[in-house]
């Protein structure tokens, strides 16, 4: 990865102005409440050793074999552990590609894992160099101490794909319908529509209350912070959360907007007052 951010971890629609095909997206276009995703398989065959006065590091144990295959069992597991990461970043890089909506923050995304990459290519030389068990022991740690590929790289980066869908894709779509509902209201439907209106823009303001900034603080997050502190990714979560569900609580009063536009199945509760205690 680039210096500044070395080794971190880094498993759609516009609405339109006619009322038909503000009722296609409704439907569709913040129907799905997730973005395509960057998962990946986390290991799961592990022990846990201490790393300095860290928190417990997790690193598959050398298991138990006469002294004289060690070196050679070492060597052979270091290059499958980096193989698997390596394509897996490869995986990866090969979604980012496919996101638009991403800008500056996938060219980071995809910068970053392609160093990755690079400095995982150089470790297992290294390894199939080493002459000393020992060396080649701590060599094969580094895989899981200073690439944190399943850890940290990879949810950051689908954290980083969910935060941008949302607040590039999904909130411009929940703008747009804003829009088209602000401009059908009149006389005769305005107390029915203003509170759905004014929902959803407050909707719309928690969203971006709850993703502001979290895509640069994840893309600025390194191996030694989660190694530090295996809760780092807690707060990015409860944001994509909260932006989530704030949606989808605005999809709700857009869908009940065109019901009554529509004079469809007629609302048991008036707006006004399911706003009331929002």
């Amino acid at each position: 990865m680039t210096n500044h951010i070395r080794g971190r971890r880094h498993n759609f629609v516009a609405a339109t102005t006619a009322i038909a095909a503000s009722l296609a997206t409704a439907a569709g276009a913040l129907a799905a409440t997730t973005a395509p995703a960057l998962a990946d398989p986390i290991p799961t065959t592990t022990t846990t050793t201490a790393v300095g006065t860290q928190p417990a590091v997790t690193v598959p144990a050398v298991p138990p074999m006469p002294e004289a295959r060690r070196l050679e069992w070492v060597k052979r597991d270091s290059n499958r552990l980096i193989a698997n990461r390596i394509e897996s970043l490869r995986v990866a890089i090969r979604r980012l590609a496919t996101k638009s909506y991403l800008g500056q923050d996938g060219t980071t995304l995809t910068t970053d894992m392609q160093s990755d990459i690079t400095g995982l290519q150089a470790l297992r030389t290294k390894i199939d160099g080493d002459t000393d068990l020992q060396t080649a022991i701590a060599d094969r740690a580094l895989i899981f101490t200073q690439y944190r590929v399943y850890y940290l790289v990879l949810p950051v980066a689908s954290d980083v794909v969910n935060i941008d869908w949302l607040t590039s894709v999904r909130l411009p779509a929940l703008q747009q319908q804003i829009t088209q509902l602000q401009g059908l209201e009149n006389s005769s439907n305005q107390a029915y529509l203003s509170p759905l209106v004014t929902g959803m823009q407050a909707m719309a303001q928690q969203v971006t209350t709850a993703t502001n900034g979290l895509s640069a603080q994840l893309l600025s997050y390194t191996p030694a912070q989660w190694n530090a502190d295996h809760n780092l990714l807690f707060t990015a979560g409860v944001g994509i959360r909260t932006a989530r569900a704030a949606l989808a609580t605005a999809e709700k009063d857009y869908a009940q907007a065109m019901r009554y536009l529509h004079g469809k199945r007629p609302v048991a509760q008036h707006p006004a007052k399911q706003h009331k205690d929002r």
